[in-house]
Formats: structure tokens, sequence, C-alpha cells
């Protein structure tokens, strides 16, 4: 099967020209105010913000209507990481859509300096162009890691914060045989290996409502980007 484009896309991409605005904007500002005190800040600002409005605008729609299909038709296996039913391990979940991010960087970068250009006739284009390109990918893909790094100790905190079930007084008796077992042979009967299988059923059980959990926890942070 297949990629399809995740139907949060449009979303995703609104919201991360929006952040890229109000991030450019705000360090125009800063700039403004702390490099050039007699200049007016607010065109300054309003400038910036322009720049990373159409910086994020370009990258957020060119990964996810262009890069994450491509790499999903370029390496198949990628598509299974798109798809609702699949668990990631901690690696997967800390590369998801980096690469991805990295390609569409490095192509709004060099677009952001060929507009520029074309603007404002900025000297020696080529290399200008190989420089954003480096930085882009280089910087986006390093904001992507990160993203998928705090996503990542969200989900072990939840997991660490999950209340555990109570153990029942059979299963602290069993597991008190256990202790003694590792300092004496403990006899134990066909009653006994019924216990254990039981116990072992208990626990699939609860790592399946854990791991249930732990699914539900991951599609509400996709549904919230």
């Amino acid at each position: 099967m297949g990629y399809v484009v995740d139907p949060n896309a449009a979303s995703i991409s609104l919201n991360g020209t929006i952040a890229c605005f109000a991030a450019s904007a705000m360090l125009g500002g800063v700039y403004a105010r702390m490099a050039l005190p007699a200049a007016p800040t607010l065109p300054i600002a309003a400038q910036y913000g322009l720049n990373g409005g159409f910086f994020g605008a370009t990258l957020f729609h060119l990964r996810e209507y262009a890069c994450v299909p491509l790499l999903c038709a370029v390496f198949p296996g990628r598509a299974r990481m798109y798809s609702p039913d699949f668990t990631p391990n901690w690696f997967e979940m800390r590369m998801r859509k980096v690469p991805e991010t990295g390609l569409a960087g490095a192509a709004a970068a060099a677009l952001n300096v060929f507009v520029a250009h074309k603007i404002a006739r900025l000297p020696s284009l080529p290399t200008a162009m190989r420089n954003a390109t480096l930085a882009g990918a280089v910087l986006c893909s390093f904001l992507a890691y990160v993203e998928n790094e705090t996503r990542v100790l969200r989900v072990k905190f939840s997991q660490e914060s999950s209340p555990q079930p109570e153990k029942t007084p059979q299963e602290r008796l069993d597991a008190m045989k256990n202790a003694l077992g590792l300092l004496a042979p403990v006899r134990r009967g066909p009653e006994d290996d019924v216990k254990a299988l039981e116990q072992l059923q208990r626990e699939k059980q609860d790592a399946n409502v854990r791991l249930e959990a732990v699914r539900r926890r991951l599609k509400d942070l996709d549904d919230s980007r």
C-alpha cells in the first residue's frame, strides 16, 4: 500500500507557517531594538516576519505534499511509518520526517535566496544558494529532530506517570515464592504452573492495555501537530 497524504497536512502547513512568521518577526524586532536602536522596530519586524512566513509556507508545503511522498516512493518501506496502525520504536520516533524536513528546508532556503536575488540583486547568486541550501538542510533537520525528541520525552513521561495496576494478594505471594526460589529451590506442583500461566496472561493483558495507551498518545500527538 502506497503513502496517502496526511489529512492534517493543510493544518500542519498552516501552523508551521504561522510559527515561522511569529518567530521571525520576534527575532527581527529584537535585532532592531539591540543593533539598530535608531531604526523603526515595527517595519523591520514585519519584514523579518514576512520572510520567515514565506520560508515556512514553502518548507511545510514542500515537506507534506512533495518530500514525504517522494521518499516513500523511492523507499517503499517508509510508507509503513505513516500508517495509523504502525507502532514506531524510539529511533523511528526520533527520526520521523527528519530527512523530509531537511530536504524541504534545503529547497525552501534556496528558493528564498533566489527570490531575494531577484528583488535585491544579491552578489554571487550560486555561492549564496549553495550556502543557503546547506544551512537550510542542516538547521531544519536539527529542529525536526529536536521536536521529535521532545515528543519522545513526553511519551516516556506519560508512561512513567500512568498508574500501575494493583497486585492481588496471590500475585504478591507468587512474587515472594519466586524471590525465595532464588535462594532455595521451591517445589512447584501442577497448580503452580496453572497460576503461573494465568499470571503471564494477566501481564500480557496489562501490557496490551499500556501499548494501546501509547498508540492513542502517539495519535493525539500527531493530530496536534
